[in-house]
């Protein structure tokens, strides 16, 4: 969710997190902050190299926090991993590719899998934590059963959801708030939020004209019976007015709706977002006298 980051950059002063990927000159380009985000990233590693999943994503933190200690000094890394916020917005992909590759599971074979996932998650915090990472923002699943993708791949009916992707990412939230009350146990620095995605785009999606949404099951661009694919590709469709739909093309939603629940990360209430809204958990000190140095820890670089 890129608006999430500028919303978050633009509130605290920050300048906007240059992409990992980009082609900037490396010793400028991390030196406040890193953006390991990629279309199509899993948490779970796929057979397919397009797509970047979490544990590529943290060897590339790696290197960034290499960097910011042979640019920086020891300290000043230490001092800006303590305070960075690290936002883990990953896994609805997971879900999205699992009926294809399991279309008869059973339900102990969902629970396994989303532990998995879960599990993942949890290692990549727990590295980052001995890292120095001390502040975590947790975004979790989306619905992912109601986008116009999903619903015209698997021919869901127009006023209805995917239930197979509604339930696993419910699996996945609820087993998120287990893991990383866990981690709170274990961590003794660890301060984290968790961002309720899933309800702010699924009341979206059902109850549209409250948000001053005309269209909510089909996309603005793309091809198909709701433009769920192709979207700039080919003959595709694009409408006439996109601020009258939540989606953009088959995944995505329109940059007004991301601007609307970006604003509810930064300064939204418990019922959004809890124990803290991402304004207070940037304005969070850490303990110094408790802070791990990075510099104990061996870091492979991945380059």
């Amino acid at each position: 969710m890129f608006v999430a980051f500028t919303v978050a950059a633009l509130h605290a002063n920050l300048s906007l997190w240059t992409p990992y990927l980009s082609d900037q000159p490396r010793k400028r380009k991390f030196l406040n902050g890193a953006n390991f985000a990629s279309a199509g990233a899993t948490v779970l590693p796929f057979n397919d190299p397009d797509l970047l999943h979490l544990d590529i994503q943290l060897a590339f933190f790696k290197n960034v926090a290499n960097l910011w200690r042979q640019e920086l000094g020891n300290a000043e890394a230490n001092k800006r991993l303590n305070n960075a916020v690290f936002l883990i917005s990953i896994g609805g992909v997971d879900y999205f590719l699992f009926p294809s590759d399991k279309p008869n599971a059973t339900e102990s074979e969902k629970h396994e899998y989303v532990n998995w996932v879960i599990g993942n998650i949890t290692n990549t915090i727990t590295e980052i934590y001995e890292m120095g990472g001390r502040k975590f923002a947790f975004q979790n699943v989306a619905p992912v059963g109601c986008a116009p993708a999903v619903k015209q791949t698997y021919h869901i009916r127009e006023d209805e959801c995917m239930e197979e992707l509604l339930e696993l990412p419910k699996l996945h939230n609820n087993a998120l708030i287990n893991a990383v009350e866990e981690l709170e146990i274990k961590l003794p620095e660890f301060k984290y939020l968790i961002f309720d995605y899933y309800n702010l785009v699924y009341d979206r999606v059902k109850h549209p004209f409250k948000y001053g949404i005309e269209v909510s099951n089909t996309a603005c661009c793309g091809s198909g019976a709701y433009r769920g694919v192709d979207c700039g590709i080919g003959g595709y469709e694009l409408c006439s007015d996109p601020n009258e739909y939540l989606y953009f093309d088959g995944n995505h939603l329109i940059e007004r709706a991301y601007s609307q629940i970006s604003e509810l990360l930064w300064s939204g209430g418990k019922n959004v977002t809890k124990p803290l809204n991402m304004k207070q958990l940037i304005a969070l000190e850490p303990h110094h006298e408790e802070i791990v140095k990075f510099s104990d820890h061996a870091m492979k670089s991945s380059e």
